[in-house]
């Protein structure tokens, strides 16, 4: 791995097993995330980026595989590392955000609870310490008012608000890399720009990587110095924003492009 890159994945395939038979779901993806920048990863509902970041993240179901290919990540490769191993990196180093809230945070507990859990987890501090720092990193990503979003349950908040407390506990850990799932999914504009700022602010701040997952041209477009056009389980091109924006080579890309001028 090239010591500018943060992850690297080599000739990566999936495999589904189902009623005896053998379902290819990634076919022989090979791309890099350079240190301090954020890239994205774009395509149609079912076109397998989700699938391909829960594989860098080895939180596959059972009865997925990975039947060939390397994931190195911080000069290790993921899928020679065990449950435990896997889980440690994911506590410090890298970082996803669910589009799904029901992946992310308990429904039956508060905010303040699972925020203040997961914080402890990662640093040492007091009652005190951790109440403030809580307030701190909420007004961070634009809450005027901290108190009301922790005595509320996941499903009490919005969609923009939720993706806006999950960048916040994001922070606290400070992973070198972090990928959002739809991080503007379903927002308004005004809300996209936002969770857009405080993505582009985080990233400036902490000089991390970032993974942007979307369907949307118009995110990649705002956020991202490179795209990874992904279809059916394979990449179709890759390259610069700026150069797949200008010189599109696949229809597919074409169409995306298209369709994202509906979007805002």
């Amino acid at each position: 791995m090239k010591e500018d890159n943060i992850l690297t994945v080599n000739n990566l395939s999936l495999l589904l097993k189902k009623s005896g038979r053998n379902f290819k779901l990634l076919d022989n993806i090979n791309f890099s995330v350079p240190k301090n920048k954020i890239i994205g990863i774009v395509g149609e509902t079912g076109s397998g980026k989700t699938l391909l970041m829960l594989s860098i993240m080895k939180m596959l179901s059972s009865d997925i595989k990975i039947q060939s290919g390397d994931i190195i990540f911080m000069n290790q490769n993921l899928v020679d590392k065990s449950d435990k191993e896997i889980k440690e990196i994911r506590n410090k180093d890298l970082v996803m955000i669910f589009q799904n809230q029901k992946l992310s945070l308990s429904p039956v507990y508060k905010i303040s609870t699972q925020m203040k859990d997961i914080i402890k987890a990662h640093k040492k501090l007091n009652k005190k310490e951790l109440e403030s720092y809580c307030f701190s990193l909420l007004k961070q990503v634009g809450f005027k008012d901290p108190e009301f979003v922790l005595e509320k349950y996941p499903f009490e908040i919005s969609g923009g608000m939720f993706q806006r407390v999950m960048l916040a506990i994001a922070m606290s850990i400070e992973p070198k890399l972090l990928i959002a799932d739809e991080p503007t999914a379903a927002l308004d504009p005004e809300a996209q720009e936002y969770i857009l700022l405080i993505i582009k602010k985080f990233q400036e701040k902490l000089k991390n990587s970032f993974i942007i997952v979307t369907h949307d041209f118009s995110v990649i477009k705002k956020i991202c110095t490179d795209v990874i056009v992904i279809k059916n389980g394979k990449i179709i091109e890759q390259n610069t924003t700026r150069d797949i924006l200008n010189n599109p080579k696949s229809e597919y890309t074409k169409k995306l492009i298209e369709l994202s001028k509906y979007y805002v």
